[in-house]
């Protein structure tokens, strides 16, 4: 999917057993170009089992995000966040960053994901969820909502659905597809055994729900829909991967199901048919938003998808069955750029050819004004943002202002000290840098050019922003709440009248100057030991001890003085964010290797030795001791 907007294909590739740093490879279809999947956010060192994977706008901002169904290890929800500025002012040059957001959201089960299939089938608006599980732990299905207070954008429906489904038999490819023609989306899944041992034993049957509809405001009810495809006469199949797609183009919709030891499976609908209409786009664009508006005003809303199910991917043109409707009153198309194509009064019954018009670029504001006077210095000072009137900054200087900035992102971050005690330094030593340019005696630490200014006071406040700016998003672009400190940092600068897209780092201004700085610090984080570019993750380290599962009586350890990861259904950070995963990760066994502001450089990794444990060893009398009084 195109995850940038405007922006060519782009394919991920999920792996079993594998990281996802290495198998959710971020690739350009179109151009000689290829994007850096950890940079953009995806897992640097956490394996998953990894096998279904769609693109889609699950929060319906216009830019595709990813879901990825994991086989025991927690489904993931990558949301993809705009860069500030665009691709230009992205120092990696991608304008775009995922944050893993499952656990948050609500949608991180822990179950044998298989298939996924996204769409919105209860009507509202909203992209809902379907991901087929193994057999004997029952299907997940989740229905997009506002998010609430605790950041939940999803609400787990599987209870509704169980009793169609059972847990008989092991899902795989699935589909959200309009069988019938009647406006409601059905949901068709396939089937089979695993591990395969016997063809004929191992195969399963192929399941349709028919969505029946509901009032408004209302939950849909789901009955069996094997009468839509042939009823009695399906195959039993050890299914795995499966598609929908109108392959002869008579406006209904037809499955491919692939199966392990036997032949394709195309099923075609039987029964009652309703009028319909396709939507072919001029270009694959994934993300894109079609809605059809009938003439009762019911509003149906698809979107163009990459990827989804197992194995497959659907039919690029977007389907609507319309029922009674022999029209459509209005079709919108929402292109992921934003530009938006309608058309009117659209007869049913056919394929309809959508051309993305192309749009005019907007015009972009060029200056600033200081506080209380507005003044139009575009040709001297093109960073400052025109007719601006700088925000009241109630006797705080520019420095305390970016500091209650950065102390806003750490609250709002996983708590991790280590990252943060090094922002904390890196950040005020840039601001450092860029108060000590104007002073003739003053040393820097990343930077130290000399440069003048006849308002060197307002020269400062300009670099030690742009500076700090710059490296406040490219050190939190990482972190939790990566979209809500974005915007923070950019209406910090606003506020302040400096443009955003203001990039340069040519010339003697003093915003070209602070665009150095941070780029220095940027270049002096990825070579300073804290492995950020992995996002501090060391794939080095591996615990002596094995998890403790907490749920589960009695332990095993290696060895008693080494620390043991604990194995939790859910884990909760101090500021109470949800932390995905099931097993606590060491975080800080490279710290000691990174160069410090305080600490002594170490060979070892040790900068201040503390020496044996004082308490010795399981064997030692002081150490059983002591062990005693804790479990008293």
């Amino acid at each position: 999917a195109g995850v940038r907007r405007n922006t060519p294909t782009n394919v991920v590739i999920t792996g079993f057993g594998a990281s996802p740093s290495d198998a959710l490879a971020v690739a350009n279809a179109y151009v000689q170009e290829t994007g850096d999947a950890v940079q953009a956010g995806l897992e640097a060192a956490r394996f998953d089992h990894s096998l279904g994977a769609v693109f889609s706008d699950f929060d319906g901002d216009g830019r595709p995000d990813l879901f990825v169904a994991n086989d025991g290890d927690p489904n993931r929800l990558y949301q993809n966040i705009a860069w500030p500025g665009g691709r230009k002012a992205d120092p990696a040059g991608l304008g775009f960053r995922f944050e893993e957001r499952a656990a948050i959201a609500g949608v991180a089960n822990v179950s044998a994901g298989m298939g996924v299939a996204a769409a919105d089938f209860n009507g509202d608006g909203r992209t809902d969820l379907f991901i087929s599980n193994s057999r004997g732990q029952g299907h997940a299905v989740y229905t997009g909502q506002q998010p609430i207070a605790s950041g939940s954008s999803f609400n787990d429906v599987r209870a509704a659905f169980a009793p169609a489904f059972g847990k008989s038999f092991t899902g795989w490819g699935a589909s959200w597809v309009d069988l019938d023609l009647d406006g409601n989306l059905d949901l068709v899944l396939t089937n089979g055994g695993i591990p395969v041992t016997n063809l004929a034993r191992d195969a399963q049957p192929i399941q349709v729900l028919e969505n029946m509809g509901a009032p408004p405001g209302s939950a849909p009810q789901f009955t069996d829909g094997t009468a839509l495809v042939g009823g009695n006469d399906l195959p039993r199949v050890v299914g795995r991967g499966l598609t929908t797609a109108d392959f002869n183009n008579d406006g209904r919709m037809d499955i491919a199901i692939n199966t392990i030891g036997g032949k394709l499976e195309l099923l075609r609908p039987t029964g009652a048919v309703g009028h319909w209409l396709a939507v072919r786009l001029a270009r694959f664009s994934p993300g894109a938003v079609v809605t059809a508006v009938l003439p009762d005003g019911r509003r149906l809303v698809r979107e163009v998808q990459a990827g989804s199910s197992y194995l497959s991917s659907q039919d690029p043109r977007v389907h609507f069955g319309l029922g009674a409707a022999t029209s459509v009153s209005q079709l919108i198309v929402r292109f992921p750029d934003g530009h938006i194509v309608e058309r009117n009064n659209v007869t049913a019954d056919r394929i309809v050819f959508i051309r993305q018009a192309r749009s005019a670029t907007a015009a972009r504001s060029t200056a600033l004004a200081r506080p209380g006077r507005s003044q139009r210095l575009s040709e001297t000072a093109p960073y400052l943002i025109d007719g601006c009137t700088r925000a009241d900054l109630k006797g705080h200087s520019v420095a305390r202002v970016w500091d209650e900035a950065m102390l806003d992102a750490i609250r709002r971050d996983l708590p991790a000290p280590t990252t943060h005690a090094r922002n904390l330094f890196d950040v005020s030593a840039a601001m450092w840098d860029a108060w000590a340019a104007y002073d003739p005696k003053a040393d820097g630490y990343f930077v130290t050019e000399k440069d003048k200014a006849s308002d060197a006071e307002a020269a400062r406040e300009t670099a030690i922003s742009y500076a700090a700016y710059r490296v406040l998003l490219w050190r939190y672009a990482y972190g939790a709440n990566v979209r809500v400190t974005f915007d923070e940092v950019t209406r910090t600068l606003r506020s302040l009248c400096y443009r955003l897209d203001f990039t340069s780092t040519k010339g003697d201004s003093p915003a070209a100057l602070g665009n150095r700085i941070a780029a220095a610090v940027i270049r002096s984080g990825r070579r300073d030991g804290s492995l950020e570019r992995l996002h501090y993750a060391d794939e080095s380290y591996v615990p002596v001890n094995p998890p403790l599962v907490v749920k589960q009586p009695g332990t095993a350890m290696h060895d008693p003085t080494f620390w043991q990861p604990l194995a939790l259904d859910q884990t909760v950070a101090q500021n109470g964010l949800a932390v995905p995963g099931k097993v606590q990760t060491f975080i800080g066994a490279q710290w000691g290797h990174v160069r410090g502001f305080a600490l002594p450089a170490s060979k070892s990794g040790v900068p201040i030795d503390p020496g044996p444990p004082p308490i010795g060893t399981p064997k030692d009398a002081a150490y059983k001791e002591a062990a005693v009084d804790v479990i008293r």
